[in-house]
């Protein structure tokens, strides 16, 4: 039997145009460098549903491969990301919070950020990319009442498919935190997977619902790839 090569998921939130990010490697330059990387090494990128697939039903993953996620829904990411994703022909999934004009955190931001709006969510779908939900409030779950968490979990998740015309799939856990009545909540909801912003890769054994995920300018960083490259 084939071994199994564990998956990187890369974690993003904002990607600058400027020479400064709010986090090392988040500008454009930085972006693109780490892409052409990637690209150099042979590796290919597969959407979270396909990750998710492979996981849940054991398939063997005997190439490199990773997947690209961006928190917050950030609308900039329009002109930055999008526009690098589609020139290389790479799958990703963009995660956005349903209630984000309610949230205490985005409005101490000045100036306050922009979010995508519902049509532009719409036409990322159509584009081929996905979009997962992060809560409706981006505020933490763990400790939350069973009515908080249906709202930040499942109402939350509804809306966003209501905007969005179709099915959202995928949670992303604000802040990372969860406790086992969030994660119960998340299965409930009908949602196929969680990310976690946990360190670490996706295994042939990870728990779908406490996926880890990297990031990829603290990786290079770190001497990734751990494993030979394809080519």
């Amino acid at each position: 039997m084939e071994d199994h090569h564990p998956v990187p998921i890369f974690l993003y939130h904002r990607i600058t145009s400027g020479w400064r990010a709010a986090r090392p490697g988040d500008t454009l330059r930085d972006f693109r460098h780490q892409l052409d990387l990637l690209d150099q090494w042979g590796w290919s990128s597969m959407s979270l549903t396909e990750l998710v697939e492979c996981t849940r039903c054991g398939k063997t993953i005997n190439t490199s491969v990773y997947t690209l996620t961006f928190d917050d829904g950030y609308r900039d990411l329009l002109d930055h990301a999008v526009p690098e994703l589609e020139k290389r022909k790479l799958k990703a999934l963009f995660f956005v919070s349903s209630g984000l004009s309610n949230a205490c955190w985005l409005r101490q931001r000045d100036p306050m950020p922009e979010l995508f709006r519902p049509d532009e969510l719409r036409d990322l779908i159509r584009r081929g990319f996905e979009v997962g939900c992060h809560g409706a409030t981006h505020i933490r779950l763990n400790g939350l009442s069973r009515r908080q968490l249906v709202q930040e979990i499942i109402d939350a998740g509804e809306m966003l498919a209501s905007a969005c015309n179709g099915k959202i799939e995928h949670f992303s856990y604000p802040y990372g935190a969860h406790d086992d009545a969030v994660r119960s909540a998340v299965r409930e909801a009908g949602y196929l997977s969680a990310c976690t912003a946990r360190k670490g890769w996706v295994a042939a054994d990870s728990d779908v619902y406490q996926l880890p995920r990297l990031s990829l300018a603290r990786a290079l960083r770190c001497g990734f790839p751990p494993f030979p490259r394809s080519r």
